[in-house]
């Protein structure tokens, strides 16, 4: 089955519903400061549990996103981002964060399968 076919994915005992669509834009204080329209690659709306991923990208590079927005969903259901909203950026709505996770996590996975730590 192809991910695009995926219609929803159990986060954490919470159903998220999965979309892809041609176009993710956000306002945000910096679109609005600078009068620029973001468009993202991906998007996970916590609020309405729904992750939006752009299908006019690669699919290596929906992969990498939806690898990328389904972190930020793990760290939201397990109450993670609540605990770093007391600053600005804090750890668990951190990008570059999120991103090491979704770019390494095969690497991590072998290893731990190497390793007989995966049940």
């Amino acid at each position: 089955m192809k991910m695009y076919e995926i219609e929803s994915v159990n986060i954490l005992g919470v159903p998220y519903k999965l979309e892809f669509v041609p176009y993710i834009e956000i306002e945000d204080e910096l679109s609005q400061n600078t009068g620029l329209n973001l468009e993202l690659q991906g998007l996970c709306d916590t609020d309405d549990k729904i992750i939006y991923i752009n299908n006019t990208i690669s699919e290596k590079q929906q992969i990498i996103t939806m690898r990328h927005e389904l972190i930020h969903s793990f760290l939201y259901e397990s109450g993670l981002n609540s605990c770093s909203l007391s600053t600005v950026g804090g750890w668990a709505v951190n990008e570059e964060m999120v991103d090491f996770f979704a770019l390494q996590w095969v690497k991590i996975n072998k290893v731990f399968n190497e390793l007989g730590l995966v049940e």
